[in-house]
């Protein structure tokens, strides 16, 4: 399934889904997606986006997230910073920011939580790596009659 937001919709607030979503209006938060976010030429995001895959094909001024693909179409505009294992931008993108190519995005901001301290564990001894013979070259013999 996939979720389009109109050039003519307007969304007060955050918008998330489990869906696809395809964004050619406006939404004033942020956008949080499971599947694919795809932000049209055109489309206003007034808050960072995140999901599987991000294409972004409009102007954007916020920091994208993605545990897949961030794609930047020829006709974005991308001022904020990339996370994700794999970027694709395409020729005539315009991309101000940093770009971050991690395995896991970073998690969304939440309140102050406390985190335990992580258990300590001992440090395996180091092996030594046993040296081996390098390979030489046996002696040419010749028999004479």
């Amino acid at each position: 399934m996939k979720t389009v937001i109109g050039p003519e919709t307007r969304i007060a607030g955050p918008l998330t889904g489990k869906d696809d979503l395809e964004i050619h209006g406006t939404v004033d938060g942020p956008v949080h997606g499971e599947a694919s976010v795809t932000i049209a030429a055109g489309a206003r995001v007034a808050g960072e986006v995140r999901g599987r895959d991000v294409i972004i094909g409009g102007e954007l001024a916020h920091p994208v997230f993605a545990t897949g693909l961030v794609r930047l179409l020829s006709s974005a505009k991308l001022t904020g910073d990339i996370e994700a294992p794999r970027i694709a931008i395409d020729e005539g993108a315009v991309f101000d920011g940093q770009s971050r190519m991690r395995k896991k995005p970073a998690p969304a901001p939440a309140a102050a939580v406390a985190v335990p301290a992580a258990p300590v564990h001992p440090v395996p001894a180091v092996r030594a790596i046993p040296e081996l013979a390098a390979p030489g070259r046996k002696p040419l013999i010749r028999k004479s009659s």
